[in-house]
C-alpha cells in the first residue's frame, strides 16, 4: 500500500504536534503544509524531516488544488472550520479534522453530504470517546451492570494560561495578558468570540456521554457567566458556561465547561454515571 499524502492546514501548537505524530506513524507522508501567517510555516518545516519536498502554501485554495496529497489534517481554530473541511472533501481530499467539526447545523450537513457524494473518508480527531476507559464504561452501560442511567455528568474546566488569547498575526507569536503593556502589536485571537461549551464539552466530554449511553440529546438548557472574563477581564469570553439536558433514553445530563479560571493543571476532564444497580466516574 502507499503511503497517504497528506497536508497540514493549520500550523499552530496542534499542528506541530500533528506534524510530530505523523512521522512517527507508517503510512503517513507529509507532502505539503498551509498557513497564512508566513513565519509559523517556516517553523512548520523545521519539525519535518525532508521538508524540502513539502510545498508551502499561503493561500488555502491553492493548497486544496495542489494534486501533491491524498488528504488534509485540519489544525485550524477558526468559526469556518466546517467551511474549510467541506471545501477539502469537494476538492477530492480526504480529511481528518480538530473538533469542532463545525460552529454551525449548515456545515455539518454539507460535510455529511459531501462524504456521502464523495466516498471520501472525513473523520473528527482530537476525541476522549477513544479511550480505553470509555469503551469499558460502555459495556458496562450496555451489559446493564449499572441499572437503567438515570444521571450523567461531564465537565472540561480547563487551564493552559491566557496567551492563547492574544497574537501577532504577522510573526506568530502568541502573548499572555501580562505582557501585552510590552507588546501593543498583539490582537486578540478567534478565542474570544467562540462560545467556551462548544469547543470544550461539545468535541470532548458529550461526545463521551453519548458513546457510554448510545443514546441522543432531545431537551436542552443552558446558563453562562457574563461576558467579559471576571478572571481576566482582557478576556471578552465568559468564564463558566453549563447546560443540563435530557435524553431520549430519559437520562439527564449536566455538561461544565470553562478555561479562563486558574487552577491546577492536568485533571481537566472528568465524568460520572448514575445508574440504578450502581456508577462510575
Amino acid at each position: 500500500m502507499d503511503d497517504v499524502r497528506i497536508g497540514i492546514a493549520g500550523l499552530g501548537h496542534r499542528g506541530l504536534h500533528w506534524i510530530r505524530l505523523l512521522q512517527e506513524i507508517p503510512g503517513y507522508r507529509i507532502t505539503a503544509v498551509y498557513d497564512w501567517i508566513e513565519p509559523l510555516q517556516e517553523r512548520a518545516l523545521e519539525h519535518i524531516g525532508c521538508h524540502s519536498d513539502v510545498r508551502v502554501f499561503s493561500d488555502y485554495e491553492d493548497f486544496l488544488t495542489y494534486d501533491g496529497m491524498d488528504a488534509v489534517g485540519l489544525c485550524v481554530r477558526r468559526k469556518e472550520v466546517g467551511e474549510m473541511a467541506a471545501r477539502a472533501l469537494e476538492a477530492g481530499k480526504h480529511v481528518n479534522s480538530v473538533v469542532p467539526a463545525a460552529y454551525t447545523m449548515a456545515d455539518c450537513w454539507r460535510i455529511v453530504a459531501d462524504v456521502e457524494r464523495t466516498g471520501l473518508v472525513y473523520s473528527l480527531a482530537e476525541q476522549t470517546r477513544f479511550w480505553g476507559v470509555v469503551e469499558g464504561w460502555r459495556q458496562l452501560v450496555a451489559e446493564g451492570r449499572l441499572g437503567k442511567i438515570t444521571y450523567a455528568e461531564g465537565q472540561y474546566v480547563g487551564w493552559y494560561g491566557t496567551h492563547q488569547y492574544f497574537q501577532d498575526f504577522k510573526t506568530g507569536r502568541q502573548y499572555p495578558v501580562e505582557a501585552l503593556s510590552d507588546h501593543p502589536e498583539a490582537e486578540p485571537t478567534v478565542l474570544h468570540s467562540l462560545p467556551v461549551i462548544v469547543g470544550g464539552i461539545g468535541s470532548h466530554d458529550m461526545d463521551v456521554v453519548l458513546t457510554v449511553l448510545d443514546d441522543r440529546v432531545v431537551e436542552v438548557v443552558g446558563m453562562s457567566t457574563k461576558a467579559p472574563s471576571y478572571a481576566w477581564p482582557e478576556i471578552s469570553r465568559p468564564d463558566i458556561q453549563v447546560a443540563l439536558m435530557k435524553t431520549e433514553k430519559d437520562t439527564v445530563i449536566r455538561m461544565l465547561c470553562g478555561f479562563t479560571q486558574p487552577r491546577p493543571h492536568g485533571d481537566h476532564h472528568w465524568w460520572q454515571f448514575i445508574g440504578t444497580k450502581g456508577s462510575v466516574e
